[in-house]
């Protein structure tokens, strides 16, 4: 019951900053994103310990899915921190509509952290498969996927300045083409330049 409120606490936390950012601005709840991602933490870590308690022993194919949810995992973090200036995107000082960005991971869809984050959980429910480990990942997945739907339709379109644009560019969830040519067409041309 305890993770449940974690899973909840995170996605309030999110949204309350997502809010912020486009309608108060107030200072005092710039802290709700790193609050949200504490909450989130703390739910995750609780259901990897108890699904560890409850599996207690790995089979051989086992490391297979703990290598790609280590994968999954790494993705997600590079694509919320990394792929993003982080002071810009997630400081207290940031740019007033700052401009998409449309390079890399997020020319692949406008919530490349989704797939990450969703591949995580798959993964990490088939090393520790359990009805407890099920239905919590579920509920982040259901829970993230709700507010990458909001974000998309109601705050993203007044926190940047061309996101109605991106939209026509850039599918939403499920990488194209097209999309996953620019993907790493950029990501290429970036490291080249970075060389």
């Amino acid at each position: 019951m305890l993770n449940i409120f974690f899973c909840l606490g995170a996605f309030l936390c999110f949204f309350l900053y997502d809010w912020n950012e486009t309608q108060k601005k107030k200072g005092v709840l710039h802290f709700a994103f790193m609050a949200g991602c504490l909450f989130w933490a703390l739910a995750t870590v609780r259901m990897l310990y108890s699904g560890w308690r409850e599996v207690n022993i790995l089979k051989p194919v086992q490391f297979i899915w703990i290598l790609l949810s280590g994968i999954f995992l790494i993705l997600l973090v590079y694509s919320l921190f990394f792929a993003l200036p982080v002071k810009e995107t997630y400081g207290e000082k940031q740019i007033e509509n700052p401009p998409v960005c449309d390079e890399g991971v997020y020319a692949l869809c406008r919530h490349p952290g989704y797939l990450w984050y969703f591949g995580f959980y798959l993964f990490s429910f088939l090393i520790f498969p359990t009805l407890n480990y099920l239905v919590n990942a579920v509920l982040l997945c259901v829970l993230n996927f709700i507010y990458i739907w909001v974000e998309d339709k109601y705050f993203f379109p007044s926190m940047f300045s061309n996101y109605e644009d991106y939209k026509e560019r850039v599918p939403f969830l499920i990488p194209t083409k097209t999309s996953i040519h620019k993907c790493f067409s950029t990501l290429l041309s970036r490291r080249k330049v970075e060389l």
